[in-house]
């Protein structure tokens, strides 16, 4: 386990951030970075005794370290598990408006890459004539 420095941050519908923060993260699945940062070292049986140590410190005497541990994993699990099933109930519910404005958006790239750029207004209204049509 260690400790490094990651940051959290809002942005806009663009893209953009708008808004960070840098926090103190605590990383459990080694003793360090490598040279690109992604962590490494350790045994596994020793980070998972830090990890469990750690997180014993957090809830006292009375608490349970390894439950702990383990509700922790429940949770991202099932965070997992829940955002897979939200994505695709949100993609089958989104119906005929998210696909018009992937559209949009592929007909202003398309004008654009021809050298010959469109307004959002002027494409929408090409689509949806587009569309219409029989």
């Amino acid at each position: 386990m260690y400790k490094t420095t990651a940051k959290v941050q809002v942005k806009n519908s663009k893209g953009e951030v708008i808004l960070s923060q840098e926090y103190e993260k605590l990383v459990f699945e080694g003793t360090g970075p490598d040279d690109k940062g992604k962590p490494t070292g350790g045994e596994p049986l020793e980070l998972l005794q830090a990890g469990i140590d750690f997180l014993q410190e957090k809830v006292g005497k009375a608490g349970n370290g390894v439950a702990e541990l383990l509700g922790y994993v429940t949770y991202a699990y099932d965070l997992e598990a829940r955002a897979k099933i939200r994505n695709a109930l949100v993609s089958n519910a989104a119906g005929p408006e998210k696909a018009i404005e992937k559209q949009i958006k592929e007909y202003m790239a398309a004008r654009a890459a021809m050298g010959r750029p469109v307004s959002e207004e002027i494409a929408r209204k090409r689509v949806m004539a587009m569309l219409e049509e029989e």
